[in-house]
């Protein structure tokens, strides 16, 4: 998957972001962030930064790949 420098900076915003408001919740690397990267993307223009937040926590929590459970443990 090709990803541009501002897709790259998008993602590692929302990164950063979640990853302060949720810091018991350990990913699997950023794979998780890109994918909900290339799915919601053309959204990002118009969606405030809080929506895109709880939009990818929901994305997290119903997704059986994103989260690493053995590091939440």
């Amino acid at each position: 998957m090709e990803i541009t420098k501002k897709q790259f900076k998008e993602y590692k915003n929302l990164k950063s972001l979640f990853e302060r408001k949720y810091p018991n919740i350990t990913l699997n690397g950023d794979k998780p962030y890109i994918e909900f990267h290339s799915k919601y993307a053309d959204e990002f223009g118009d969606m405030k930064v809080s929506n895109c937040l709880n939009l990818f926590y929901n994305y997290v929590i119903n997704s059986e790949d994103a989260v690493d459970v053995q590091k939440c443990l």
